[in-house]
């Protein structure tokens, strides 16, 4: 039985919210398996993409570290603090991941280099200060909301706060804006590391500390706090990628001692997510629809393959079946930062770009492509030999009250990580490399905070600074885990793609299609795949035909156009399927567009210039987009 409440904690330890065009917003996955996102919901009536707000929750502990409550407006008195800071125009460029071995006489200089008067770069920075609120139901007032920091003078809204009918904290994030007050364009190619570090740009993520004053019968209780971080959209968010921030920061405890080993392998619960998220890519990039999708040789959705992957009976037949699809990833064993490389060639599962890809010589480094390592690894390998639980999955509760009040936190915090990507840490999408340090957390998934203030590591920013004891991946302060990040964010979102190895398949490898995709279902397309009407010749065809995300903004200078179109993209949503049928599945992922496009986009109509109907750029144009995003 729980005991008095000693202390208390606020969850998701870290939170991610999303930016978006509208003013309207939906609430972050707050389960690992939440309900699937309702069909036409993601933008507003005028066209404009939502922004995905993030609810945080504080819970009451007792001495013996057990749950007791929630604390609510109606169990407690309690006073939220956010402060949350955009630094990344004065922070260093970003080149590659500053932890890799491969490359470690990395240098980088600062961004905005021509700006060196102390005052002048601290102009760069937008720090509106803290902001509070407290009681039911509170928000919309100019109190709340994170609007006085500038950048070189001109204001920038970071995003505001809002409480629910509980006295819940929900925090929503910037809408998406990038700019030059200057007018300066967001990549000149002949500036070195030019890519992601625009002269004179800022953007509205954003990061920084949650916390909370709480009193119970007017007596003050000890919390926790939190970490709240602002992101790009999420343009499949039912997808996950195939490895998660979650995946990471599990390994990195796991090795450092702070999070014990499960006892038994479950196939379920260990080795099945592993496939169905090679599967679930198939409906944001090609090459994995060719292979791991709905009919193709490895379809991990089709019950009599999982079954056979499952059984481990005696006499065990299905033995090399497992060894052979085992065989099929690239594996790398090891220290996480001193791998010795296996297998890194870009066939080999899964087609994903790794941290230093086109950084370092073909092939010689093992992060060129993403591995199969750490924790799962080792599963896997006891998969592979027989040794786990071959249990069944079973659904999990979609909804955060369906948990027991005990593993409430715990959801929180995991949903949180499980939807932000981590590979390639190129920089990423949500957040970068530095999560991957021990050093810059007080505990399992909270973010140390600087006591003092950080020192000025001067013009140049080596790897011996980066990573060494009075560097910056210790203590954080408002804005330091997003200054890692490219600015602006749509150079990224738009430029760290696909297919940039023609001599491969299509679409393939990728860097992170399960936020930004590749090539998609188009809706007219998925009509096709059901109509009653059709042969099933016909159906097949529009169901297996895969055209480019980006197809109505023509074949080049994507990241450059989602500065103004971001709001107005596709996002990929579960639409019903044909049920019983050989050639489609029940449930079919699709391009959702919005109502009434924004931008001048027409709904289903591709740019003039592009020569394939697709949307899909030929191998000279994949060139000139790979030249931009890696200089050579």
């Amino acid at each position: 039985m729980a005991g008095k409440i000693v202390r208390a904690a606020i969850h998701p330890a870290i939170g991610i919210a999303r930016v978006g065009s509208s003013e309207d917003w939906l609430l972050a996955p707050q389960v690992p398996e939440p309900a699937l996102r309702v069909v036409g919901n993601s933008h507003d009536p005028s066209g404009q993409l939502k922004r995905e707000a993030v609810e945080f929750r504080i819970y009451g502990y007792d001495s013996a570290g057990a749950v007791v409550a929630e604390l609510t407006a109606d169990s407690a008195e309690i006073v939220w603090t956010v402060h949350v800071a955009n630094t990344k125009a004065a922070w260093y460029k970003f080149r590659h991941a500053m932890d890799l071995p491969a490359l470690s006489e990395t240098v980088v200089s600062r961004r905005n280099p021509e700006v060196t008067d102390p005052r002048a770069r601290r102009a760069l920075v937008i720090d509106p200060g803290p902001r509070s609120i407290s009681g039911k139901g509170q928000g919309g007032r100019r109190e709340h909301a994170f609007d006085t920091g500038a950048f070189k003078g001109s204001r920038v809204y970071l995003g505001e706060l809002t409480t629910c009918e509980e006295g819940r904290l929900r925090f929503l994030p910037g809408r998406g804006v990038s700019a030059s007050p200057d007018g300066l364009p967001p990549y000149v190619a002949k500036e070195q590391d030019a890519f992601g570090n625009a002269a004179g740009w800022h953007d509205d993520m954003a990061d920084g500390p949650v916390d909370a004053v709480v009193r119970i019968d007017g007596k003050p209780v000890p919390v926790t706090g939190a970490w709240v971080v602002s992101a790009p959209p999420s343009y499949a968010p039912d997808l996950k990628s195939w490895r998660t921030l979650f995946d990471v920061l599990v390994d990195l405890y796991v090795e450092n001692g702070w999070l014990p080993r499960p006892a038994q392998v479950s196939f379920a619960r260990d080795i099945q997510p592993i496939f169905a998220r090679l599967s679930g890519l198939q409906w944001v990039n090609a090459a994995f629809a060719s292979v791991f999708g709905h009919g193709a040789p490895f379809d991990f959705a089709n019950p009599a393959l999982l079954d056979r992957l499952r059984r481990n009976d005696e006499p065990d037949v299905h033995k090399p079946l497992r060894g052979a699809v085992f065989s099929m990833f690239r594996t790398v064993r090891g220290a996480r930062t001193g791998h010795r490389l296996l297998d890194a060639e870009p066939g080999t599962w899964p087609w994903l770009y790794g941290d230093s890809f086109d950084a370092s010589p073909k092939n010689a480094d093992p992060n060129q492509f993403l591995p199969l390592g750490g924790e799962r690894l080792r599963m896997m390998e006891a998969w592979v030999r027989g040794d786990f639980l071959a249990d069944v999955a079973v659904p999990a509760p979609s909804s955060i009250g369906e948990y027991p009040l005990a593993l409430q936190p715990a959801a929180l915090d995991r949903a949180s990580l499980d939807f932000c990507v981590a590979d390639a840490f190129h920089p990423g999408i949500e957040l970068t490399w530095p999560m991957r340090h021990l050093s810059i957390y007080s505990e399992r998934f909270r973010i140390r905070r600087r006591q003092d203030p950080e020192p000025d590591y001067g013009p140049m920013l080596d790897t011996r600074i980066a990573l060494g004891a009075g560097g910056p991946l210790h203590g954080q302060s408002p804005g330091s885990l997003s200054r890692w990040m490219l600015v602006p964010w749509q150079i990224d979102t738009g430029g760290c793609l696909s297919g940039y190895l023609t001599n491969l398949l299509e679409d393939g490898p990728s860097f992170w299609p399960a936020r930004v995709p590749n090539t998609v279902l188009s809706h007219a397309n998925y009509l096709k795949a059901i109509e009653p009407g059709s042969s099933a010749a016909d159906r097949s065809e529009a169901f297996a035909e895969r055209r480019s995300w980006f197809y109505r903004l023509g074949t080049s200078n994507w990241g450059e156009q989602l500065i103004d179109a971001f709001g107005s993209m596709g996002v990929i949503e579960a639409y019903e399927g044909l049920a019983g049928d050989r050639d489609i599945p029940p449930t079919i992922y699709a391009e959702t567009l919005p109502p009434a496009p924004p931008g001048g986009l027409k709904a289903e109509t591709p740019a003039a210039e592009a020569a394939d109907p697709r949307g899909i750029p030929d191998p000279a144009e994949r060139d000139a987009m790979r030249r931009m995003r890696f200089g050579h």
